[in-house]
């Protein structure tokens, strides 16, 4: 007669939110140790591991305690039946916790767990979720975090927990019990090069000439280089230029532009506003303007280096006023 173990025994953790995911692989891994000791742990690459060596491992008994935890990282790959085997094998005082963040469902080896584990899914937390653990952990570190401030927090380094989790123990320790502000955020937050592009053409697609200005210089004084910085600008106007194009020819509808275009689709609706204000002559005064400069620079016409940049400078600073004033 063929013996089934409850399901409380083997259990599976996936989703997302590698964030959540890995805190609670923390929390059992740490709670599991205090009460029953690391020697009776066991943590495995379970997609190195064959099904036999697994099945042994999970066959082993407790030392001298009462549970054994075995913990895998990712789906062993197993043979049709095999998986289903485990939960015979298992010895009943031990706990088998697999973690696969993007389990292959189309695999016989998933299907199989999926009927026999107890599984737990973390998706990545949105809205009013996001904003009260942003707030609560804020709190947790000792300083305060308004509504106003957690958004702006989010728009800056975006929704991945991990990446916010950081920030916040950063912010908070800069900030300490006086709270966090959107001045502590710009100045202690590098954004990535991602972020950065997309920001920077946010601000000039909107026409806040100010706010690019004040943008750019914070980026050259966190690392930027001035001729990195230079090339964004061109990148933005080749990308404008594609856009303005697909506008004259009557596609309007972002996804259809993405289409023509191959300029990817956050591009075009960022860029949008700004194209729709422009007009040919307006474009190609500024695609012309944009070239010759960069050819100037790339011949010595300009002075500027990377030791003295300060010609560069002005250019990058007039390039931006006549962006965003287009």
């Amino acid at each position: 007669m063929v013996h089934f173990l409850p399901m409380s025994q083997i259990f599976l953790f996936s989703g997302e939110n590698l964030y959540e995911l890995g805190q609670e692989k923390k929390r059992w891994i740490q709670g599991f140790i205090a009460k029953h000791g690391e020697e009776n742990l066991s943590r495995l690459d379970g997609k190195k591991l064959s099904a036999r060596l697994i099945m042994d491992e999970i066959a082993a008994a407790p030392f001298i305690a009462e549970k054994r935890l075995i913990v895998l990282d990712g789906i062993p790959k197993m043979e049709k039946g095999e998986m289903l085997e485990l939960q015979n094998i298992l010895h009943s005082q031990n706990l088998l916790l697999i973690i696969d963040p993007k389990p292959d469902k189309r695999l016989s080896s998933t299907k199989e767990l999926m009927t026999i584990a107890e599984t737990k899914t973390f998706a990545p937390l949105r809205n009013e979720r996001l904003f009260t653990w942003l707030l609560s952990r804020a709190t947790e570190e000792g300083s305060i975090l308004t509504r106003e401030n957690a958004q702006y927090l989010i728009d800056t380094v975006g929704e991945d927990q991990i990446l916010l989790s950081v920030e916040i123990i950063k912010l908070a320790t800069y900030a300490g019990d006086a709270g966090i502000s959107a001045g502590d955020i710009d100045a202690l937050i590098l954004l990535n090069e991602e972020q950065a592009g997309w920001k920077l053409m946010d601000l000039l697609s909107m026409g806040k000439c100010n706010e690019a200005l004040k943008f750019s210089k914070e980026l050259l004084q966190k690392g930027e280089s001035p001729y990195a910085l230079w090339s964004r600008l061109l990148w933005v106007v080749s990308q404008l230029t594609l856009v303005m194009s697909a506008l004259e020819e009557g596609i309007s509808a972002p996804p259809a532009i993405t289409k023509s275009t191959g300029v990817n689709f956050g591009t075009v609706r960022t860029l949008l506003p700004l194209a729709k204000r422009m007009d040919r002559k307006k474009l190609n005064a500024l695609v012309g303007a944009f070239a010759q400069t960069d050819k100037d620079l790339k011949t010595g016409s300009f002075k500027s280096t990377v030791e003295a940049p300060e010609e560069l400078l002005s250019i990058i600073d007039n390039s931006i006023v006549v962006l965003s004033a287009s």
